[in-house]
């Protein structure tokens, strides 16, 4: 026992205990970090509102501050060197950074700009979180070894969300509850395939590594069996899994990760070069093909229907549809704004300006609040100005340059062809925690691998300056830590508000909404879920003060986010409560001047005239809406159709006549405009064209009764008694108390 006591001790004495720290640490930090690419895609929680992004961001923030921790610890205690990445790429990287931090400050909603929007959260911080990855996958990940490590975290991880996104796919998920198609962990399929397209070069790269990895002839014969296990299992897990990804991409059915897949692959075979060129190769590259195109033959995964939504025939010419042509508009209304803002208008702030730029055909397609630009040039050209853009380009120049300098690696080939996939598919898409993460840390490992190791001591005792300066880091890190849980508070109460909200608790969802925005006072998305229940507290209470306080509310609502239109309507509901016209003119009057583009504005103020009587000023209004409109547009038809009971009860049953008619000639199914165009015609004595008219609307209604008995009018007029009969008697079986119907019916049978 003495002597086996007096070798451990011998043993201790002869270690190096500096190397082993350093080793630690090293093997800490790359852990940790393929635990962020393994934990980021799967991390999602039910006890907040935003149940995808949110933790996820916070996840990815609080690891990085324990990145950040063990890279201190590195730096100020083991007297390890610092080679940093090329100045070239660093020098893009924070005039970036630097272009950003000005556009955050030009913002409309500064806070915004910082924190980045509600379901966002790509703010400058997200930013700072991002370019930090960069360089602490830099720092450690400096081996191939390393590097795959990493990238197999990343690839596990897209086996189970692609799997969950599969299973949906055939509904078999009997707890899925996000309609929005295969969703999966990342709460939409544009983001699960986005990310699936990143790691699907990273997999096959892994596979070619598996079929290389080598052992030394001379050895132990159980070790070289074992290595061999190890190599085919390698090459089998990331081969199934490059194909079971290439499938899953093509059946989620989300065309921009179609068109980044087929880039990364194509990128992927160029840089390869001959080495792809042989048997074995041409075997996977049948395999996928055939796996691909068989997929077109079963209606659950074709991806033909899909590919049809995109295009439409029109007036001869093929044009884009759906989506595909909503990105046309937004990208066309984002030019003006580049011109106008030369130094952005902020990270993730795009949403508080669209709204005065916005093509009003944006409205006949989509409607709603845009806040991104579907387009990564023109998103980083719009928020972060000239500066940014331009330095946002040159690092995509020199990641490329770099990379292809060294494609001989075969990591590096499957990191180049992850970029270029990002980068495609992301000029149809936008940054998103979910998969954007790996796209810097896979640029930090880019330049990280094959670099020269670090020098280092043998030794070191920390000075006393070091020690202080960690705990002075600590304790920020600390700070910081606690500061991320905010958010997550916060949208957990909103999450109770909205719980409320759905309860039919009124006051209760108030209290929640206002107890979220206690604890995040500048999160505008917690503004615009409020605000409705206000405008329903409005219409239930009698009490002047409490009206008023609402009021108060608003108005700083609107100091966050002054070009939300259904704030100004909020505050015309209030005043109307109190018998306030003037200020609730002058609140509708205040949308329309803030978003001339959005049809509800007009339609609130062309309606408080027409309710006032006041019809020449509603015909006003109406008429300048329609400047704004276009053809087609979804307001459109309102507008017109407001129009022409404007012109109807101004008098003017010519106008009137040529605003329905334009709005059926847009939409021919709207029983009620067929109607009321009919009632111009009696009114003006035209009855065939009432009758006519009033025949279509009853028979897209044949319910009402009104309808009937003045369809059975205009026939009366017309001298039809026999069809008169009939729309009376119709009439009656749907109301056998109309006298109307009765008594004319009576004056028929005495003829």
């Amino acid at each position: 026992m003495l002597k086996m006591t007096k070798r451990i001790v011998k043993f201790l004495k002869r270690l190096d205990y500096y190397k082993i720290i350093c080793w630690l640490i090293d093997t800490s930090g790359l852990l940790v970090l393929s635990f962020t690419g393994w934990a980021i895609p799967l991390y999602y929680d039910y006890s907040v509102n935003n149940i995808y992004v949110l933790p996820k961001i916070i996840l990815l923030r609080h690891l990085t501050i324990i990145l950040i921790g063990i890279f201190l610890f590195r730096i100020l205690f083991l007297n390890r060197s610092l080679k940093m990445p090329p100045i070239l790429v660093s020098i893009p990287i924070f005039i970036f950074l630097i272009a950003s931090s000005i556009a955050t400050t030009q913002s409309l909603n500064p806070y915004i700009a910082f924190y980045g929007c509600y379901s966002r959260y790509e703010g400058l911080t997200s930013l700072l979180n991002y370019i930090i990855l960069f360089y602490l996958a830099f720092f450690f990940v400096n081996t191939n070894l390393k590097a795959r490590i990493f990238f197999a975290s990343c690839v596990l991880s897209g086996i189970l969300c692609g799997g969950y996104g599969f299973l949906q796919h055939f509904d078999k998920d009997p707890n899925w509850l996000i309609e929005m198609g295969e969703s999966s962990t990342f709460g939409n399929r544009n983001f699960l395939s986005a990310y699936l397209v990143l790691i699907c070069p990273l997999s096959f790269s892994l596979f070619i590594l598996a079929l290389s990895d080598k052992i030394k002839k001379k050895g132990n014969r159980v070790v070289k069996i074992l290595f061999y296990i190890f190599k085919a299992s390698q090459a089998v897990l990331f081969l199934t899994a490059f194909l079971f990804f290439c499938i899953t991409i093509v059946i989620i059915q989300t065309r921009g990760a179609w068109l980044g897949l087929l880039s990364a692959g194509i990128l992927f075979l160029i840089l390869m070069g001959r080495r792809v060129f042989n048997k074995q190769f041409a075997v996977i590259f049948v395999i996928v093909f055939a796996l691909i195109i068989s997929l077109f033959f079963f209606p659950q995964t074709s991806p033909i229907p899909r590919i049809k939504e995109a295009i439409k025939k029109e007036e001869g010419a093929v044009k884009f549809a759906g989506s595909a042509a909503v990105r046309l508009i937004v990208w066309k209304s984002c030019i003006p704004l580049i011109k106008d803002h030369p130094f952005g208008v902020g990270p993730d702030s795009l949403k508080f300006k669209m709204p005065l730029y916005m093509d009003s055909e944006y409205y006949t397609l989509e409607g709603g609040v845009l806040d991104k630009a579907h387009n990564i040039i023109i998103e980083m050209a719009v928020t972060t100005g000239w500066f940014g853009i331009l330095s946002y380009i040159c690092l995509w120049i020199v990641l490329f340059f770099y990379g292809i300098k060294r494609r001989d690696n075969i990591l590096v080939v499957g990191i180049l062809s992850l970029l270029m996939g990002y980068l495609v598919q992301n000029l149809f898409n936008f940054d998103l925690v979910t998969y954007t993460f790996l796209f810097w840390t896979g640029m930090g490992v880019l330049f990280g691998i094959g670099r020269e190791k670090e020098k280092q001591v043998t030794s070191y005792r920390p000075s006393v300056i070091r020690i202080v300066l960690f705990i002075l880091c600590i304790f920020g890190l600390s700070f910081l830590w606690k500061m991320l849980y905010i958010q997550m508070s916060a949208d957990k109460i909103f999450a109770q508000g909205r719980n409320y909200e759905a309860s039919g608790d009124l006051d209760g969802s108030i209290t929640k909404y206002e107890e979220a925005l206690s604890v995040l006072p500048w999160e505008e998305t917690y503004f615009r879920f409020l605000v409705p229940q206000y405008k329903n507290k409005i219409n239930q209470t009698e009490d002047e003060e409490v009206i008023k306080k609402i009021i108060s509310r608003i108005e700083d609502f609107i100091k966050y986010d002054p070009n939300n239109t259904s704030y100004y309507d909020a505050l015309a509901v209030a005043y109307r409560k109190l018998s306030d016209e003037r200020n609730e003119e002058e609140s509708l009057w205040r949308g329309v001047k803030q978003n001339p583009r959005s049809p509800d504005v007009w339609t609130n103020l062309g309606v408080f005239y027409s309710n006032k009587g006041m019809f020449d000023k509603a015909v006003s209004v109406y008429e300048e809406a329609l400047k704004y409109q276009v053809k087609g547009a979804r307001g459109t038809v309102i507008t017109l159709n407001n129009l022409g009971e404007a012109y109807f009860r101004n008098n003017d049953e010519e106008k009137a006549i040529w605003a329905f008619s334009e709005s059926l000639k847009q939409n021919p199914d709207q029983a009620e405009v067929n109607h009321y165009i009919a009632l111009v015609y009696f009114k003006i004595a035209d009855y065939k064209k009432s009758a006519h008219f009033c025949e279509k609307a009853v028979l897209l209604s044949p319910n009402k009764v009104q309808w009937l008995n003045d369809l059975g009018s205009a026939y009366y007029k017309l001298g039809d008694l026999k069809k008169t009969e009939e729309a009376f008697e119709k009439a009656l079986l749907l109301s056998p108390d109309n006298d109307y119907a009765k008594k004319v019916l009576s004056v028929i049978k005495r003829m």
